[in-house]
Formats: C-alpha cells, structure tokens, sequence
C-alpha cells in the first residue's frame, strides 16, 4: 500500500514503482479496458499452427528409409537428394529421433 500513494499523487510513475516494464503495463491496461479482469489471465503463446512442418509424405518417406536401410541421417538426406528432396539433415535426424528410430548403444555397466 505504501508504494499506491505516490503513484497516485504522480510522484512516481508506476512503471519504476513495480519494476516492470511500461510497454507490459500498457498492454495490461489496455486488455483490461477492453476485456475487463478476464484480459488479465494469462494467454499461452503457443502457435496456433506451423506453416513451415515437415510434409507427412517426407516423414513417411524417412521412417521408410530409416526402416529398409537402418542408415544414418545423413546418408537418408543424400537418399531423399536424389529422389529430388531437399532436407536438412538435422531435420532428419529430429524425425527418427521423434518417432524412436534411434539405435540403443551399449553402454558401460559399472
């Protein structure tokens, strides 16, 4: 309560009060005008979609691969280079990781 008097009376502005920054205050207060208290909950910022995925068909296609050939990530991408498919092969690598394609190495037991 001490810190909402001089705020109040403009001795202090309420950006340096609450040490937050004023371009969040701004936006809050406008949520809050248009919205009320509900413009106050938190918003998630996960995409609503994502325009640059990689194409099922080309995930398929390096499962398939991965598959018949049990090669590694780089030798599937120069696979799909020839078949006219440009794809990183990091990319690729993410793809049989995600879908557990990965070989288990034996490990030191101690």
């Amino acid at each position: 309560m001490r810190w909402v008097l001089p705020v109040y009376n403009r001795e202090i502005r309420l950006a340096d009060a609450v040490k937050v920054c004023p371009h969040s205050l701004e936006r809050w207060l406008a949520d809050y005008r248009k919205y009320g208290e509900s413009g106050l909950k938190p918003k998630s910022t996960k995409p609503g979609s994502h325009p640059d995925e990689t194409p099922i068909r080309i995930k398929e296609r390096i499962k398939e691969l991965r598959r018949e050939k049990e090669e590694c990530a780089l030798k599937i991408k120069w696979d799909l280079e020839d078949e006219g498919i440009k794809i990183h092969k990091n990319t690729v690598h993410k793809i049989i990781k995600a879908e557990g394609l990965i070989r288990k190495y034996r490990t030191r037991e101690s």
